[in-house]
């Protein structure tokens, strides 16, 4: 099938061209692992799915073989989250309560 276009509009809202993005959050444990410290554990989230993405390309140059284009590449990726920061506890060494920032995933989303 071939849609038409032009170089003024375009338009990608038939169902067969957006399929329904899915992304989703899984919880996990984490362990934050320093060398002469305890191991710290404690439960994160990470993202996966599928997001549309698109590549539109259109001419700019006469006859010179440039290409410009219309392009949309949507990730699965953190929609919210924070910094937390763990307090490590390591026995014989300087500092013993050493910290780590650690960024904790709340949920996900598809995002350009």
């Amino acid at each position: 099938e071939v849609i038409e276009g032009s170089q003024q509009a375009f338009s990608l809202t038939k169902a067969d061209y957006l399929k329904e993005e899915m992304c989703k959050t899984r919880a996990f444990k984490q362990t934050i692992d320093v060398p002469g410290c305890e191991s710290v554990v404690l439960t994160n989230h990470f993202c996966y799915g599928q997001c549309n993405s698109f590549f539109i390309p259109r001419w700019v140059g006469k006859g010179d073989g440039q290409i410009d284009a219309f392009s949309s590449v949507a990730h699965c990726r953190p929609h919210r989250g924070r910094w937390v920061t763990i307090r490590l506890r390591c026995p014989g060494q300087r500092p013993r309560r050493p910290r780590k920032k650690v960024y904790v995933v709340k949920s996900c989303k598809c995002m350009a």
